[in-house]
């Protein structure tokens, strides 16, 4: 089987000193799937840290105008690019400013991160994706394939932007309950596959889904989850001999997990040794596993 680690949000506001400490003992395990917002709108930590500890003008901080090319920090570049070329980590695309500019209401979760799900979008992409696309390739000097939506949320508009740029997708495999746009998505025989094993095994598919695009889904690592249930999510997969995805985001990594006394990264660590029992695990990246 194959274990894949995909880290969201890697952007021009994280410093090489971070990422250092964040995935210091995971990356001599495991390379990291970092999926990157190329020109992010407003100031991420701050945002971040204001929308945590609930502090007024969260939304405001979220929502300034400014946008920062990740390119423009020449150390996280360079850090980066180090680990490229080491084989512990592969860039993609998370979206293009992470921000959607529509109304608020035309996007299916509350809240989610002060509209945050960009490719949930009636707008055409294609032209501005394979701008962020070039970019990407250009500042990293690398081939991007894979590409993961802010927020997991993604419209046939969105797809179609995605598709037209033939990048593949790493998301929530299920997320719309009409039957015609899951065709249209997966196709039919895949669209039964999944929810076959939704209802009736009760787990995620643990195999790429190809139509236009290959897609493949993901199992969430947030300070709330349960670590058992991911273990017995990977045990599922390992019996299939199919992929696992675990996606997170290292910003977190020191928050406390609410239901063990340990950090985000310990519980992934956790899980990485947990893993390492089993002699037919292939620890690789989502690059790898598209191309």
């Amino acid at each position: 089987m194959k274990f894949i680690i995909r880290d969201d949000d890697i952007s021009y506001h994280f410093q090489p000193e971070q990422l250092s400490k964040w995935y210091e003992g995971i990356i001599d395990i495991c390379p990291i799937s970092i999926c990157i917002p190329p020109f992010i709108k407003g100031n991420f930590f701050e945002g971040i840290y204001r929308l945590d500890h609930h502090i007024k003008r969260g939304r405001e901080v979220w929502l300034a105008d400014e946008s920062y090319r990740i390119g423009d920090n020449k150390e996280l570049v360079s850090y980066l690019k180090n680990l490229i070329k080491g084989g512990k980590v592969s860039i993609g695309l998370h979206g293009i400013r992470h921000r959607n500019e529509e109304e608020i209401s035309k996007t299916p979760m509350k809240g989610n991160y002060i509209t945050g799900a960009e490719f949930y979008t009636q707008e055409d992409y294609t032209d501005k994706l394979h701008e962020a696309k070039s970019y990407l390739e250009q500042v990293f000097e690398t081939d991007i394939n894979y590409f993961t939506p802010p927020q997991n949320l993604i419209s046939p508009k969105g797809l179609e932007a995605i598709i037209n740029n033939n990048l593949s997708l790493c998301t929530d495999l299920v997320f719309t309950r009409n039957l015609s746009e899951l065709i249209h998505f997966y196709g039919l025989w895949n669209t039964m596959l999944m929810a076959y094993n939704k209802r009736v095994k009760r787990h995620r598919y643990p195999f790429v889904v190809k139509k236009k695009v290959k897609f493949i889904d993901h199992t969430r690592l947030q300070p709330g989850k349960s670590i058992e249930q991911i273990k017995q999510e990977f045990e599922f997969v390992r019996k299939k001999n199919g992929i696992f995805v675990l996606s997170t985001h290292c910003y977190g990594f020191d928050y406390k997990m609410e239901h063990y006394d340990m950090t985000m990264k310990e519980a992934l660590m956790d899980i990485l040794h947990y893993t390492q029992q089993y002699d037919d695990v292939e620890y690789t990246t989502l690059y790898e596993l598209f191309k």
